[in-house]
């Protein structure tokens, strides 16, 4: 016999407050331009602080 009613009941979204420039972010770590732009296709990297609880 299999379990009646069996699903995923909600779902949750977490948005940091913090964000970096990723073509900042290049040049600090050193890294060709682009790299994290273009070759992620990202502009900004979300990151927790210390006053953020990753787990919920």
């Amino acid at each position: 016999m299999y379990p009646q009613n069996v699903g995923i009941l909600a779902i949750e979204i977490y948005f940091p407050k913090r964000f970096i420039d990723q073509a900042e972010l290049e040049q600090f770590d050193g890294v060709s331009a682009g790299k994290y732009t273009i070759g992620l296709g990202q502009t900004q990297m979300g990151y927790c602080d210390d006053r953020e609880d990753l787990i919920l």
